[in-house]
């Protein structure tokens, strides 16, 4: 075959299988016209804005699993149609309500989502059309975060806002301090993993709003006597991460220094235990002489260890990612 009959085949369309995509492309918006309009339940909470209120609205519906798993499920479909058809001028009388729709994934995202699974994030197309709408008319999709100081359990009692809306707003103000202040602060790192058994429990009806609400205040006030207490105990931020892991379980601020400041020698002098299985080995026996004498049960003193450790963990991992985001 020469050269010009291979360009004549290459050139030949089948005209079935244009058809095949047309018809395809029919089914498609035929589809979206029927998924926005099952959409329109989740439409009615934001009441054609998005303004603090809505946010809330949306918030406080969604505060159930299984309806977050139910709209995720729903939304990633919607958007990859949109995706397929996007610039079709058949979007064009959904468009408003398709960027509300979107705009109550990026609610969920910021408020609920800490490890995406169903849907990593809004698509190429999707995101153009929010910059754009957002651009024009002004758009926030987070409510404003409670500040962490003396006065926080004031500013949630005297908020308005349901009940069910002050856990996630107080959750995600702890959660975000947590996440920038911790490598600075490694005390809050010990806060991290109570913080999500809160919201856990709460979403699992194990326990109800007006006590996970408690909880966070009572973590918020945690946090408030730490930053008073660190700056009485003369530890830098490393040694007063240590020290508070352990202040429940030593209760004598000189005993529990003391432990402190033997434990982050043996840390310093086997820094690599990370990466050296026979010097974990000699880091952990140093560490339970240490801590075995302050300790009835074995038990206790393996578990004080285990979140030491995991501590020094979490300010490495910290690290790492702070060199990685410089560099």
């Amino acid at each position: 075959m020469g050269i010009f009959e291979k360009l004549e085949k290459a050139l030949r369309f089948d005209s079935a299988n244009i058809e095949g995509v047309m018809v395809n492309l029919e089914k498609l918006k035929e589809e979206f016209a029927q998924l926005m309009a099952s959409g329109e339940v989740y439409l009615s909470l934001v009441g054609g804005k998005i303004d603090d209120k809505a946010v809330e609205r949306v918030i406080d519906y969604f505060i159930d699993k299984e309806r977050r798993r139910e709209f995720a499920k729903f939304y990633t479909e919607l958007e990859g149609h949109y995706e397929t058809l996007a610039p079709d001028p058949f979007l064009r009388p959904y468009l408003e309500n398709y960027f509300l729709l979107s705009s109550i994934f990026k609610i969920l995202k910021a408020h609920f989502i800490t490890k995406p699974k169903l849907h990593e994030g809004l698509l190429r197309k999707t995101l153009c059309l929010i910059k754009e709408k957002t651009k024009t008319f002004g758009m926030e999709t987070t409510l404003p975060l409670y500040p962490i100081n003396e006065r926080t359990i004031q500013i949630i009692h005297e908020d308005s806002s349901p009940e069910r809306v002050k856990i996630i707003k107080t959750h995600r103000s702890i959660k975000i301090l947590i996440d920038t202040e911790a490598p600075k602060q490694p005390f809050l790192f010990s806060l991290k993993e109570r913080l999500e058994k809160i919201l856990q429990d709460f979403e699992a009806r194990q326990i109800d709003a007006k006590e996970a609400l408690k909880r966070l205040e009572g973590m918020v006030e945690e946090i408030k006597i730490a930053k008073g207490e660190k700056d009485k105990i003369g530890l830098d931020e490393k040694q007063f991460g240590l020290y508070w892991i352990l202040q429940n379980s030593i209760p004598d601020r000189q005993k529990n220094k003391d432990v402190v400041i033997k434990l982050d020698g043996f840390l310093k002098e086997y820094s690599d235990w990370m990466f050296n299985k026979e010097t974990e080995r000699t880091l952990k026996r140093k560490m339970l002489a240490i801590l075995l004498p302050n300790f009835e049960k074995s038990e206790e003193s393996l578990y004080q260890m285990e979140q030491v450790l995991n501590l020094e963990r979490q300010i490495h991992q910290s690290q790492k990612v702070d060199f990685e985001i410089e560099s």
